[in-house]
């Protein structure tokens, strides 16, 4: 299975899992701004390193973290987190 695959039938469990696994590490350093450009330079990073679109990939976590009436449940939690204490 491509990684392309994998991004269509991901864990919704793993992948808020591993949000607030990112989220929680970021609490190291303390200076928010820093926190927001290292969380996106590894993304970007890691995105560009998977030769796959950014647009694209960006459009899928879209789709699994949210559905037609806002955030997904597994994702509550790490947006609350993200809202108040990682910014």
């Amino acid at each position: 299975m491509t990684l392309r695959d994998q991004l269509g039938n991901v864990s919704l469990t793993d992948a808020a899992h591993t949000a607030m696994s990112v989220a929680d590490a970021v609490q190291t350093c303390p200076r928010k701004g820093a926190r927001l450009i290292g969380i996106m330079a590894a993304a970007l990073i890691t995105i560009e390193a998977s030769n796959l679109n950014l647009q694209d990939v960006l459009a899928m976590t879209r789709n699994v973290i949210n559905h037609a009436d806002g955030r997904r449940p597994e994702f509550a939690a790490v947006d609350a987190y993200v809202r108040n204490e990682v910014l």
